[in-house]
């Protein structure tokens, strides 16, 4: 009989990162507390055992705007007792942080009655509170973004907090900070702060030992050592066992949802998985971001709204869409790519904001971008470190150039209507109509598709073209020739009409040569373009030291953007989190307290 027995996985702590906003919080403290559910779901749902997870939740920079207060209960901090052999007793705190990006990473009505407070100022307020109680070995856990490149540089939003947090405290206690959020692997040194990240999704475990003094309830000098290890399997790891309960309660939710998984959807024209995010082009495409967003296209005019253009966040694209060995996809393998069921709506906007969303994609450190379709345009270099490139020409699906003036009608989901992932130029957009759920509308559009003849495939990425300023001026010149030789066989021709009236043609811009892409349904077109976008190189190194002192850090406020947000970085890092961590990787934290009497300087 399967035990649905509370803390089955024995995690004890734990914090609140933008994800338990999904729904609201109310909603996932429900599901966190095993309550009811308070709304009708699907049957799996409904039936499902209900079971408190056990594990203590600790915010402190989340706060009702209302009183000021942490909201259902919960508390700042945990301090953890360590009773060892000998009867003494250590002390450890851990304060949780949840990142001050929130507001663009969920839906206003999600966190419009919360404020989230810098997390630096909090740590250092709450890190001063266990010291005054005596407790010196202190943890924080942050859903704040992180990443070791394989140069040996350590960079993001946990960085920058760290710092900030030594230019408020120069003496605090804080040794070891525990960040999430960005996905991708961290081992590094911030001043005397060990700072780790264990990948995404179960794939890596963080293990930091050290020895602690349970006469100063503090870690002993330079005792502490951490390492982001991988997770194994027993094939991997003979030696590994799973744990047999944990295994029967997951193969028991497989067989339940199975149903409802499982159900075939459509067929795609060839076998093999069309890849997403993790697969990104240089220029950060993807096939799977490409097949939403023209199916969303396609789902508004199928509701017969007028739109020209579909936009999403890569952030929200989730997998890549599985495909089974018969070429059959099923709703699971759908669903898995959009989960959300973000709401869809057809907005105006006008020439002059598209481009402004596209330029978008290029700022804060290029952390968010899009997936697009009906249009295609190319970007270039510019000399500007806050945004290293610029969008130079946006044409529609004929290859006709976006008027600045004129309005569209453009998809999006309501994530991005509310400035989700830092877009602001989709914020107070007029609404022509609403189209649906982005889930049920990927679902249809892989239906439809299928049975109108048309199995899925996946997209040509040349939606975005990057030419370097070479090759932008040769496509001028070369537009500006074919001009000139325009106006000359013009000029001929109207030199045979009535009383020589010379008459000029508008000129036509000439564009590098690609196939416009095929979209919702629409037939390819073959237009000049040329260029390729340049390829950028990161990667991951290991438990890199950052030197730091109180006088060295900049004093400047740190943006509310966290630069290291919610996603992957585009293919190199993700390969490099494979060369590390292996294929195999549990996002797990380990913390191993060795009793062991050392002096204390």
């Amino acid at each position: 009989m399967i035990r649905f027995q509370q803390g089955a996985m024995h995690f004890e702590i734990g914090t609140l990162g933008n994800h338990e906003f999904d729904e609201g919080l109310a909603e996932y403290m429900r599901i966190f507390n095993g309550g009811e559910p308070t709304k009708q779901y699907n049957k799996a749902e409904m039936a499902y055992p209900h079971v408190k997870t056990g594990i203590n939740i600790i915010t402190a920079n989340v706060v009702n705007k209302s009183d000021g207060q942490i909201p259902f209960g919960m508390q700042p901090y945990l301090i953890k007792e360590i009773h060892t052999s000998d009867g003494k007793v250590a002390r450890i705190g851990f304060i949780g942080i949840e990142t001050t990006s929130l507001p663009i990473l969920t839906l206003y009505d999600n966190y419009k009655d919360y404020d989230v407070l810098d997390e630096a100022e909090t740590i250092a307020k709450y890190d001063q509170i266990l010291r005054k109680k005596g407790v010196n070995a202190i943890v924080v856990l942050a859903h704040t973004g992180v990443s070791t490149n394989k140069d040996g540089s350590t960079k993001g939003n946990a960085v920058d907090i760290i710092k900030r947090l030594y230019q408020i405290d120069p003496n605090n206690s804080v040794d070891l900070y525990i960040a999430g959020h960005s996905h991708q692997y961290a081992n590094a040194t911030v001043g005397s702060v060990k700072l780790v990240q264990a990948i995404y999704t179960g794939k890596a475990y963080d293990d930091i030992i050290g020895y602690i003094d349970p006469t100063t309830n503090d870690f002993a000098p330079n005792s502490l050592v951490s390492h982001v290890f991988p997770v194994l399997s027993e094939k991997d790891a003979p030696n590994i066992k799973t744990d047999a309960n944990v295994t029967a309660i997951v193969e028991d939710a497989n067989n339940r949802v199975a149903p409802i998984i499982n159900k075939k959807i459509g067929e795609a024209a060839t076998t093999g998985d069309i890849l997403g995010r993790l697969h990104n082009t240089p220029t950060r495409e993807n096939a799977v971001g490409e097949l939403v967003v023209d199916g969303q296209l396609y789902a508004a005019h199928k509701v017969g709204l007028p739109a020209d253009f579909a936009m999403t966040n890569t952030g929200g694209v989730r997998a890549d869409l599985h495909v089974n060995p018969d070429r059959s996809i099923t709703w699971g393998s759908a669903q898995a790519v959009q989960p959300f069921g973000n709401i869809l709506r057809v907005v105006e906007m006008t020439g002059a904001q598209i481009v402004e969303a596209l330029n978008q994609q290029y700022d804060e450190d290029q952390a968010y971008y899009l997936q697009i379709s009906g249009l295609h345009y190319t970007y270039t270099d510019q000399n500007d470190p806050n945004q290293p490139y610029k969008v130079v020409q946006v044409y529609d699906q004929h290859n006709q150039p976006l008027d600045m003036n004129k309005t569209y009608n453009v998809v999006i989901n309501d994530f991005l209507a509310g400035g989700g992932d830092g877009f602001s130029a989709f914020k107070g957009t007029k609404v022509v109509g609403i189209v649906g759920q982005d889930t049920d509308a990927f679902i249809d559009y892989i239906t439809d598709m299928t049975n109108d003849g048309k199995p899925i495939t996946a997209p040509t990425m040349n939606r975005k073209i990057y030419l370097t300023a070479e090759q932008l001026a040769k496509a001028d010149s070369d537009s500006q020739s074919q001009t000139g030789t325009n106006r000359n066989t013009q000029n001929d021709a109207n030199s045979q009409t009535e009383g020589n009236q010379l008459q000029e043609v508008p000129s036509q811009p000439v564009s590098p040569t690609v196939t416009l892409p095929t979209t919702a349904g629409q037939p390819a077109e073959t237009v000049t373009l040329h260029g390729q976008p340049k390829q950028q190189t990161v990667a991951a190194a290991n438990n890199q030291l950052i030197n730091l002192t109180p006088t060295s850090i900049n004093g400047q406020k740190q943006k509310v953007a966290d630069q290291q947000a919610a996603l992957p970085q585009t293919g190199n890092d993700e390969d490099l989190a494979l060369l590390l961590l292996g294929s195999s990787l549990m996002a797990a934290t380990g913390l191993t307290i060795i009793d062991r009497k050392r002096k204390h300087a």
